[in-house]
């Protein structure tokens, strides 16, 4: 798991998982639990960058990958919320720390 660095509002990981279930999930798991086909973005290092994070899912940086480009999809700003969801989704999961 990546370690998240930032905290996001109750209120934007909220909308963050409705979108991330609308846009995200048929490729990516239903509650970030992927099939282990396609990335676990629990793990990505873009996950502590928001411009990097959007350059990916708005841009379609990684589209040689397969990772299409949202921005024209996505209601603006969901992607941001997107990153918070999965962000509180990689920090739950972490192993605890003594």
């Amino acid at each position: 798991m990546v370690q998240v660095t930032e905290n996001f509002p109750q209120a934007t990981v909220a909308k963050g998982s409705a979108y991330f279930l609308d846009y995200c999930a048929r490729c990516h798991g239903l509650g970030t639990r992927a099939s282990g086909i396609l990335p676990d973005l629990k793990r990505s290092a873009a996950l502590n960058d928001a411009a990097t994070w959007r350059a990916i899912v708005e841009d379609g940086s990684l589209a040689d990958r397969g990772m299409i480009a949202w921005k024209h999809l996505i209601p603006e700003g969901a992607s941001e919320m997107i990153r918070a969801y999965v962000a509180g989704q990689a920090r739950a999961e972490a192993p605890a720390t003594r």
